[in-house]
């Protein structure tokens, strides 16, 4: 797992650019 990764999924999050499947959680969806 790519910590740098998730921070920028975070980061996304935050700015409303992912959908919340991303921000749900802190495991990358394609994990699911």
């Amino acid at each position: 797992m790519n910590l740098r990764f998730l921070a920028a999924i975070k980061s996304f999050c935050k700015r409303k650019m992912v959908s919340s499947a991303y921000c749900s959680t802190d495991t990358p969806p394609s994990t699911k």
